[in-house]
Parts: structure tokens; sequence; C-alpha cells
């Protein structure tokens, strides 16, 4: 019995959607990875610029206020709520000593997907040290 050109041509197609729709979630899976990870370097860009900010501050003898405040105000994009800063020494800084600015930052995962993997935040921190005039 022949199989007509036709019939043929339907089943080739079906065959290809049905390999579409087992591809398709992986597709997906991986956008959405490319999404969150391009969101936390984003992040952690932020959080580097925001720490050297903060250290080129307190070089200069400003309160750990002040240093604060400028990390806050430099990582605006960022929430203030998930927005840590430490500042070593944290005390009367000397001229010579090093100062170092730490800021770390808990980076919500965009999609309930990737929750599974990582849960539903992504620690990232940041530091810069500079020696105070």
């Amino acid at each position: 019995m022949a199989i007509s050109h036709r019939a043929a041509q339907g089943r080739q197609s079906g065959q290809a959607a049905v390999e579409f729709a087992l591809i398709l979630p992986l597709l997906v899976l991986l956008l959405v990875g490319v999404v969150q990870v391009g969101a936390v370097l984003s992040a952690a860009l932020t959080l580097q610029m925001a720490a050297a900010e903060g250290a080129r501050v307190a070089i200069t003898g400003a309160t750990n206020a002040q240093i604060t405040a400028q990390v806050d105000q430099v990582a605006s994009d960022l929430p203030a709520t998930g927005l840590t800063v430490t500042i070593t020494p944290s005390g009367a800084r000397q001229a010579g000593s090093n100062v170092t600015v730490s800021v770390s930052y808990q980076a919500p995962v965009l999609f309930g997907t990737l929750a599974g993997l990582w849960g539903s935040t992504i620690p990232v921190a940041e530091s810069a040290t500079m020696g105070m005039e």
C-alpha cells in the first residue's frame, strides 16, 4: 500500500510540531536564565561602583553616615532596604591607613522558575579599599 505524498508531508509537519513542543521549555528556561544572570551582573556592577565611590569619600575624612549616604546615592537603582554597607575601620581613621567599604545586596530572583535553584534571593557583594590621605 503506497502512502500518498500529502500524507507523508502531514506526518513530517506533525513531527516538527512535537519536536518544537519538546525543546520549547528548554529554550524558555535558557532565556530566563540569561535574563537573571544579566540582572545579577548589573547589580554587581552597581555595587562595585557604589563601594568605590564610598571608599573615595571615606579617604577624605568623611563620617560613616556620609559614606553610607554616598553609597546609597550611587546604588539608587537598587532598593535601599536590601543594601548593607560595612566600613572598616568603623571608628577613627588615620592618614596612611586603609579604608575598606563593603556593600552587599540580596538580589531578588526575577522568575519563580529559578527560585528552586537559588532560593528567593541571590547574594551579591563587592568591596573597595583605598588608602587614607
